[in-house]
């Protein structure tokens, strides 16, 4: 499989968004985020979509544990929560998003 390569914050943005629409999109998320992180800020697997398919990404990306591939934060204000929620992902070049963590913005 070969790495996306690092992307600007516009950059990632765009291809963020174009993939969490598109009609291939697979998302994954690590079973903690699930289970432990949605369940306790009350939000929803919606909320991860809504922020990947709106969200922008504001910061330049860090190294993944994979080379090549590396770690964006795309954010977004979403419906259900009124906050704005920040999810760490890593895309994939196959229409995939590995989502990480997802938090408020401001924590930790």
């Amino acid at each position: 499989m070969r790495a996306p390569g690092r992307w600007t914050p516009a950059e990632a943005t765009e291809r963020i968004r174009k993939c969490a629409s598109g009609p291939s999109f697979t998302l994954h998320c690590k079973e903690r985020v699930l289970k432990k992180e949605l369940s306790a800020r009350g939000l929803i697997c919606g909320d991860i979509l809504f922020v990947l398919q709106n969200g922008t990404v504001r910061s330049a990306p860090t190294p993944s544990d994979a080379e090549g591939f590396f770690r964006y934060k795309i954010e977004a204000r979403t419906p259900t929560s009124k906050r704005i929620v920040v999810v760490t992902v890593v895309p994939e070049p196959q229409k995939e998003i590995k989502i990480m963590d997802v938090m408020w913005k401001g924590e930790r």
